[in-house]
């Protein structure tokens, strides 16, 4: 450290808010350590002449969070993430279906007892799809059988479709919100209702979302994951859709 004043230079890709580089990057000027803070992300680097394929990388690396952080140089806070990706791939499985036949429902309602299937379905009609996700529970795992996605189609139709399902389970969850009460009052009315506590014991549970159910419903969900008692299939677009939720702590300290 002798012979007068020397420069360090940090190269770093970030690594989460809070970190010490992120402390550097963020602070003002006039602190008592100064830094001349420079950005170069995989896109300026290739612009300054490095030959690579933008394009081949991000491909090959398949995270977009990883991407964000590793070659666009953005503080990633992965701790709000609910399902991170190693998360979700400890719990991908090849005994997981996205699809099943017809007849495997017909042939489920006689082992319904043996090996109970539960639904979980969100409705949409014009905007949105409509999601019924099967989970077969196996011993102690929930191993996902089908997952159903139904696009602008008339409610009739799709009763059509749900009901040999819905027959073949459980139990269904609904969520009765928004287009979803119309059709939860329709199920209802066929199949009966699920509320132990006003003695009805029919299949449909009628689910309002709210800030506290969805607390309740990711918080059980994340510790599923955590002790691997879900199998999901191998599926980009369900990686993608799970790893999209976000945990979010309000300066009220409320969650969302």
């Amino acid at each position: 450290l002798r012979g007068g004043e020397k420069k360090c230079r940090l190269v770093t890709t970030p690594n989460g808010n809070g970190s010490p580089m992120h402390k550097i990057w963020t602070a003002g000027d006039g602190k008592k350590m100064k830094w001349s803070r420079h950005l170069v992300t995989i896109y300026h680097a290739v612009l300054m002449g490095l030959p690579v394929d933008i394009e081949e990388l991000r491909e090959a690396l398949n995270d977009p969070d990883g991407w964000a952080q590793e070659y666009c140089c953005q503080f990633v806070d992965a701790a709000s993430v609910l399902l991170p990706y190693d998360l979700i791939a400890s719990c991908e499985g090849i005994e997981a279906t996205e699809v099943v036949s017809p007849e495997w429902w017909v042939s489920q309602q006689a082992a319904a007892r043996q090996f109970p299937c539960d639904l979980g379905i969100d409705f949409g009609r014009k905007k949105d799809l409509t999601v019924c996700w099967a989970a077969h529970k196996i011993g102690d795992l929930q191993v996902t059988r089908e997952v159903l996605c139904l696009e602008r189609m008339s409610t009739p139709d799709q009763v059509d479709i749900l009901r040999p399902r819905i027959q073949g389970s459980r139990r269904v969850c609904l969520d009765y919100t928004g287009p979803g009460i119309g059709m939860g009052d329709y199920l209802v009315k066929e199949c009966g209702e699920w509320n132990p506590e006003e003695q009805k014991f029919g299949k449909i549970e009628l689910v309002t979302i709210s800030n506290n159910v969805k607390v309740e419903l990711f918080s059980k969900l994340r510790i599923g994951f955590e002790k691997r008692n879900w199998r999901i299939p191998v599926s980009i677009s369900i990686r993608e859709d799970l790893h999209s939720l976000y945990r979010i702590v309000t300066p009220s300290g409320n969650i969302t």
